[in-house]
């Protein structure tokens, strides 16, 4: 699927660039797996490269200013997309690994675009699996994230995203998922709390204000 690739003036890019880059960084602290670890324990990939998310057979680190998926007991990498903002490259911003399959957002931003993707990748193949847009809607002039993100080793795959825009509608959120029944518009609205998606199993939770919301990832 296209993303929908909108402009943004430069003084309100350069603003959520700044804002995407910021946050990005703490989703990448707080919200994903092994995200300050080593290599040590994961067996495959440079060791000394940082890791940004892994489980027991995969893992993906950078390495080089890009981002690089890996699985145990095969020869070579899959390149994800970079690590560090760069106007015209898509850089992740968020990562998640379960089982032999990656899951994350990809941000491209130029002088005045800024367009993200969820992406669900085999890191055996390379094979992509899924491109949608962060979003199902946004306004004039928009500027999308990708703020939390979670996986199932099968591919099903559910996230929060923000876009942002100059104009009508100016703010948008939503908790959205991917999985054997299909795409789903789970949650909308600013109350939405953009890093709190969580699993446990099957069952997903986030904030919502005072509450807490759940669903099931199929």
């Amino acid at each position: 699927m296209t993303p929908i690739v909108s402009d943004v003036p430069r003084r309100c890019c350069l603003v959520a660039l700044g804002a995407i880059a910021v946050c990005g960084v703490s989703v990448t602290a707080v919200g994903l797996a092994g995200g300050a670890a080593t290599a040590r324990g994961v067996a495959c990939g440079p060791r000394a490269a940082r890791t940004l998310a892994h489980d027991a057979v995969a893992r993906v680190y950078a390495s080089g200013g890009n981002a690089y998926g890996c699985v145990v007991g095969r020869v070579g990498n899959v390149q994800l997309g970079a690590v560090a903002l760069s106007p015209g490259r898509a850089h992740i911003v968020v990562v998640r690994v379960a089982g032999r399959i990656a899951g994350y957002g990809l941000l491209t931003s130029g002088v005045d675009t800024g367009v993200a993707t969820v992406n669900v990748r085999r890191l055996t193949t390379g094979k992509l699996l899924v491109q949608r847009p962060a979003t199902t809607r946004v306004g004039v002039e928009a500027f999308q994230s990708v703020d939390s993100l979670v996986l199932k080793s099968d591919g099903a795959i559910a996230w929060i995203a923000t876009a942002r825009s100059i104009g009508a509608p100016k703010f948008i959120r939503q908790v959205e998922l991917l999985d054997g029944r299909a795409f789903r518009r789970l949650d909308s609205g600013p109350d939405v709390a953009a890093s709190s998606l969580t699993l446990h199993g099957s069952r997903l939770s986030w904030r919502h204000g005072a509450s807490t919301r759940t669903a099931t990832l199929r």
